[in-house]
């Protein structure tokens, strides 16, 4: 469900407003930047099998490429411009005071990101993607006092420090939840990951609360609450909006 749809389902429920008291979380953007990183691959690959065959000079290939990537950039930016003007518009212009966005991390970390080997591309989008969303949430300064962005590319690049048993191998294991399902599964599988029996489809040895990695790119429940951790040591210590 878009996030659009999520905002107008809520508001529909609630009389079309926020209460001054309402607590509002945004986390979005991720599928987006791994859209336009795998069609900047898939472009790359043809570009490199016409040059392999000499049907383009290096000089054409290098301009294909640099014009691949000004394209995935500018659309993750315009996604970034798109999520803004959701926070402000729709959900601190209707009431909202208290609105924590949470920025995307460095892709380039997640098992995703090092199997793809494309971390300088992947890490680029994502900042843009950042950099954009913070420009719309704050235009000229303002919006400061009711919403607060958390930039949690720092925490992700510490993950060794933190305590947890495996930060490199998905907890779930894919081709367990494949053949349950009775399709293959290639990504976001943790949406079907179960920890209990009779299905539990989590690799052997690895636990949800240990492990950092629940699929490729999304958290196991120990990720999540080291973020939520962090998010309320925020809100308590810099935000001051919780006593």
């Amino acid at each position: 469900m878009p996030v659009s749809t999520q905002i107008a389902t809520h508001l529909a429920r609630s009389n079309n407003t926020f209460t001054s008291t309402d607590l509002v979380f945004i986390w979005a953007g991720m599928s987006d930047v791994i859209f336009q990183m795998l069609n900047l691959t898939k472009v790359a690959l043809s570009i490199l099998e016409a040059y392999s065959v000499y049907n383009l000079t290096r000089s054409q290939a290098t301009d294909m490429y640099n014009d691949a990537v000004a394209f995935a950039r500018e659309e993750v930016s315009r996604v970034a411009t798109q999520l803004g003007m959701y926070v402000v518009d729709s959900i601190v212009g209707n009431g909202a005071s208290y609105v924590v966005v949470i920025g995307l991390f460095d892709l380039s970390v997640s098992p995703f990101g090092i199997a793809l080997n494309q971390s300088s591309a992947l890490e680029s989008l994502s900042v843009v993607f950042n950099e954009r969303l913070v420009a719309e949430l704050y235009p000229r300064g303002t919006n400061g006092s009711r919403i607060q962005f958390l930039d949690p590319t720092g925490l992700f690049k510490s993950l060794s420090n933190l305590g947890f048993s495996n930060i490199d191998t998905p907890a779930c294991d894919a081709s367990r939840i494949s053949e349950f399902v009775g399709a293959p599964m290639t990504n976001a599988w943790s949406v079907l990951c179960n920890t209990d029996e009779p299905y539990n489809d989590l690799v052997d040895s690895a636990s949800a609360l240990s492990w950092f990695w629940a699929d490729d790119i999304h958290l196991t429940t120990g990720g999540h609450r080291l973020l939520s951790e962090v998010i309320w040591q925020q809100m308590h210590t810099n935000f001051r909006w919780i006593m």
